[in-house]
């Protein structure tokens, strides 16, 4: 599940599923080096969703 904001600013929950139709997703564009956009909106399908406990250890001594 994931958070997010609507347009009429309420706070909702939904699910992505890429097995399912929920597998789209639609997220505001990102401006260019220019400051312009050449879509306001981005849109993407989720092909996969992965997990991983990652744990980095520093040995360097300073």
């Amino acid at each position: 599940n994931f958070n997010y904001t609507t347009y009429d600013v309420h706070r909702v929950q939904d699910i992505i599923n890429p097995r399912t139709s929920h597998c789209n997703v639609m997220l505001l564009s990102p401006c260019d080096d220019t400051g312009t956009q050449s879509h306001p909106f981005c849109y993407v399908r989720v092909l996969g969703i992965y997990h991983a406990n990652i744990v980095y250890v520093d040995f360097r001594t300073t």
